[in-house]
């Protein structure tokens, strides 16, 4: 067990980020709240936490399958259109700005994407038509897949957990597909010793 006193948490999120290879994983984490995260060349974290809108909630549709992650990766392309990276660099841009000034009309556009989910959709069944669905509910911003897959998060404008559920168990239920939805606000403060 690490003692506090002995690594400042600038060490313990570069140590945890070493050793996950995912900063973006490990420093929220730490931090809580909405972080963007990059390892820097000399093994640094370098990180930005900004404040989540309070009145946004994150609903989580968590098929009852599994799904590897290096299944997850090995459908992804080896190379990637310029139109599609460019499109991505601008949906993470409008994402920053979206959080950052709790614009939910950016946030909608921002949770698009052209690198990995239409590559990732085969592998989970009915995501592409939940997403399409959910586009139109009340209160939805958007849903993207979390992380490799399979579970589904959506972000709402306040709390419309009925709703999505509706939708999800319509087409999971057709595929057999045995689901848990959850609906929580992201935690703000991280990690801290009890």
């Amino acid at each position: 067990m690490l003692n506090k006193e002995l690594l400042s948490r600038q060490e313990m999120i570069d140590i945890a980020a070493s050793v996950e290879g995912h900063p973006d994983n490990t420093t929220p984490a730490f931090t809580g709240g909405f972080v963007v995260a990059s390892i820097e060349d000399d093994g640094h974290v370098l990180y930005q936490k900004t404040q989540w809108c309070k009145e946004w909630k994150i609903t989580l549709c968590i098929p009852d399958y599994k799904l590897l992650t290096e299944l997850a990766r090995s459908v992804l392309p080896k190379e990637i259109l310029f139109k599609d990276a460019v499109y991505n660099i601008q949906k993470s841009a409008q994402l920053i700005t979206a959080i950052t000034n709790k614009n939910k009309e950016i946030m909608k556009s921002a949770l698009k994407d052209k690198i990995h989910q239409p590559y990732r959709e085969k592998l989970i069944p009915g995501m592409g038509e939940i997403i399409e669905n959910l586009r139109r509910e009340d209160k939805v911003l958007g849903c993207v897949l979390s992380g490799a897959g399979p579970t589904l998060a959506v972000i709402t404008e306040g709390n419309n957990t009925e709703g999505i559920e509706k939708i999800v168990h319509r087409i999971w239920y057709d595929l057999d597909i045995k689901y848990k939805i959850m609906t929580f606000e992201p935690e703000e403060e991280g990690a801290r010793a009890v």
